[in-house]
């Protein structure tokens, strides 16, 4: 059991990011909890079956609708201005 003060800037998830293992919610309503509070703080993982879900495994050929949406929800997430 992890102590409640004790408090990580890097969590490794490895692929359990893809939806068919744990999916990208469940992973930061989970490990979030045990981050650091510091701007640098960070949940490191990938997206093994990437290539099953995006046409040819190209992040650049995800519709404009979906790289929006993406965008928006870590400008939302962060807090982060983006300056157009």
């Amino acid at each position: 059991m992890i102590p409640p003060s004790i408090r990580f800037d890097r969590i490794e998830v490895s692929n359990i990011l893809d939806m068919n293992y744990v999916g990208i919610n469940d992973v930061l309503l989970n490990w979030s909890p045990l981050m650091a509070e510091s701007n640098t703080s960070v949940i490191v993982g990938y997206f093994m079956n990437w290539v099953a879900i995006q046409k040819d495994g190209r992040a650049q050929n995800a519709s404009p609708t979906i790289v929006r949406s993406i965008l928006r929800r870590v400008v939302d997430k962060t807090m982060v201005s983006i300056l157009t």
